[in-house]
């Protein structure tokens, strides 16, 4: 069905190539499809051929901004989000979307602000997003995923109980409520917060993970090691979970269970560099060597800079 509307929209443009209406639904087509250069091309040409005040633009920039974050041309997508809200000062997309572009570039700070906009945004204004919860409790979400990574988890555990007040239902949010309370130490609260996240019926595995982190928090690391065994490799676990996975048993051992959980996550995220500079210091503890310097090689292409991993790859035994 797709490759059928695609066609149809593709000879809509062809006949009218400079309809604006024509070019923001086949870019709104490629960009659902994941085909973000295709949509970066026919957005553009809409906005170019588009009145601001056409109804359709702030849609096709708010798109146009995701398809380029896709891409990694976060710079970009920060400089259509500026334009878009020059414009369309509370479109509550075109803020969602800048808050997590700034994140994407590392401005921490700047993204907290945003999502802080974002949820002061009044609700008369929220009318013309197509998610709705981009306006409440994904930016509550997102935001309390930022403020955790700065240690703030108070904060952080605050803003996810209002996103499940919003939406009691989305599990992400409890989910990692859960992890902040285990956090903190608060036990009792997260086991609280576990019965409540397993009533949104999430995947076994994920119920697993968050079972061997309560064992963590309690210091029974070995039954936390036998509960990630069984998860390496699982495919109901994000990136996330597994690159978690990955670095405990690179910290704790044993090495032969880090290796096969590393290797596991440089094929998820192969851009990451930390990970292949883990993945080569197992190796080099197991004496794989060649295994190693391929590892560590693959660690300075992604992080050229990274002085650690030039220094181990340097080192005689290699």
């Amino acid at each position: 069905k797709r490759d059928r509307d695609l066609r149809i929209l593709a000879k809509e443009v062809a006949d009218r190539p400079d309809h604006p209406f024509a070019l923001f639904n086949l870019g709104m087509t490629h960009s659902d499809l994941g085909n973000h250069e295709r949509a970066c091309q026919f957005l553009n040409r809409c906005l170019n051929v588009s009145d601001v005040n056409e109804s359709q633009v702030p849609k096709a920039m708010a798109l146009l901004v995701g398809s380029l974050a896709a891409l990694a041309r976060f710079e970009e997508a920060e400089e259509v989000c500026r334009k878009g809200l020059h414009w369309f000062e509370e479109d509550i997309e075109l803020r969602f979307r800048h808050a997590v572009v700034l994140n994407d570039l590392g401005r921490a700070d700047d993204a907290i602000a945003a999502y802080r906009a974002v949820i002061g945004v009044p609700d008369q204004h929220r009318f013309r997003s197509v998610d709705p919860g981009v306006g409440t409790y994904k930016a509550m979400f997102n935001l309390a995923m930022l403020l955790r990574h700065q240690g703030k988890l108070d904060e952080g555990e605050a803003y996810l109980r209002e996103a499940i007040g919003v939406n009691p239902l989305w599990a992400p949010a409890h989910q990692k409520l859960v992890e902040i309370l285990l956090e903190m130490h608060r036990l009792a609260a997260a086991q609280t917060a576990f019965e409540k996240f397993r009533m949104t019926r999430p995947p076994i595995d994920v119920l697993a993970l968050l079972e061997g982190k309560r064992f963590e928090a309690m210091g029974e690391r070995e039954l936390a090691q036998r509960m990630y065994v069984s998860l390496i490799g699982s495919r109901d676990l994000d990136d996330e979970a597994h690159e978690y996975i990955a670095r405990f048993f690179f910290e704790h051992g044993p090495d032969e269970r880090a290796l096969v959980a590393l290797r596991h996550v440089t094929e998820l995220r192969p851009m990451e560099g930390a990970c292949w500079h883990n993945l080569g210091a197992v190796q080099m503890r197991m004496g794989l060597v060649d295994e190693a310097r391929r590892s560590l090689a693959k660690s300075l292409e992604v992080r050229p800079g990274a002085q650690q991993t030039r220094e181990m790859l340097n080192q005689r035994s290699l």
